[in-house]
């Protein structure tokens, strides 16, 4: 049964057992076939830059349209006819993309509309930390857990919080924005307008842009990196970046620890709003294990230690890669 509405299909699907999923990132894009019980049957992958084009919101929705023709190829089950899509600044009231930074669109893109014209598809759209928890919480390490936090740490910093059970989405949409906590009065300028917000300093973009400072104030460990190739191709810099702090490069072993550093500061921070179980991360930052990991736990513990006990858990996704958004995504359409 499918319950039409302004953003798609907002009732719980029953009589369908496979859904297209698709997670929106800014670097990649993920489309998958996914199975209610949690399985990521076929997936495809490409770049999210050569498909989001300003004032062109089309040329991704016949993007999308395409590969989820090429994953039914060779599918011998019903063909799903719902959609669920997470998306960076995605709104589930409106079925919008709004204003997202680190996306080429601008102002308020009409994503839901845009999907369903262009692939005769039921679409609700999350934002895509929040598909990220849902995912989590139906399937991965939030399972039976009330209260947690999951963050993705890639392009930026995404957060999906579940508080009581529920995804807080706040009363327009957009609430649990970790990434836009100001961590640095006054500090890097966000591509939200903002300044010293957490995703300047704690994300695959914050890496790059403390590297490239480094490279250009000839800190130690400077002559490893070509700061215009980072900048030019930062799918390739994240694996450059933890590839040359596990090999000891002190410029790259300084930026983690920086990001590690303030994504502890405002877990504290959160902790003291939500006391929530657990955070769970996911994403391209953790490729460099300990090294970022353990500032992170040293200065959660330092700045939250005095208000909770035991602590919140920070621990790690245990699905594959990327599962977490795709699973959530699809699950928006059954849960």
């Amino acid at each position: 049964m499918s319950l039409k509405s302004e953003n798609g299909s907002l009732g719980v699907v029953k009589n369908q057992d496979t859904f297209f999923a698709v997670d929106l990132g800014g670097t990649g894009t993920a489309v998958a076939l996914v199975s209610r019980d949690g399985k990521v049957l076929s997936q495809s992958r490409f770049a999210t830059r050569e498909f989001v084009l300003k004032d062109r919101p089309h040329v991704f929705g016949s993007e999308v349209a395409r590969q989820l023709g090429q994953l039914l190829q060779g599918f011998q089950g019903e063909p799903p006819t719902h959609l669920g899509i997470g998306a960076p600044d995605g709104n589930f009231f409106s079925g919008e993309v709004l204003y997202a930074p680190n996306l080429a669109w601008r102002g308020a893109v009409p994503l839901v509309k845009i999907l369903e014209d262009q692939t005769g598809l039921s679409v609700i759209l999350d934002n895509d930390a929040n598909a990220a928890a849902l995912g989590e919480g139906l399937f991965g390490a939030g399972r039976g857990l009330s209260d947690f936090v999951a963050v993705t740490l890639g392009t930026g910093v995404g957060s999906g919080i579940v508080s009581s059970g529920n995804v807080l989405r706040g009363a327009n949409g957009f609430g649990g924005e970790l990434g836009h906590l100001t961590v640095v009065p006054g500090g890097r300028v966000c591509g939200c307008g903002g300044l010293g917000c957490l995703e300047t300093y704690a994300s695959v973009t914050a890496l790059i842009r403390t590297v490239i400072n480094g490279v250009l104030n000839k800190s130690s460990g400077s002559g490893d990196f070509d700061a215009a190739l980072l900048e030019r191709d930062p799918e390739a810099a994240g694996p450059i970046l933890s590839a040359s702090a596990l090999a000891g490069n002190p410029l790259a072993l300084g930026a983690y620890r920086l990001a590690g550093e303030s994504l502890g500061n405002a877990f504290a921070q959160l902790t003291t709003l939500l006391a929530p179980e657990c955070f769970i991360l996911s994403g391209g930052m953790l490729a460099a294990g300990d090294l970022f990991l353990a500032p992170l736990r040293e200065r959660f513990a330092l700045n939250a230690a005095r208000f909770h006990k035991p602590l919140p858990r920070i621990v790690l996704s245990g699905l594959g890669s990327g599962d977490a958004a795709l699973l959530g995504a699809a699950s928006l359409c059954f849960s």
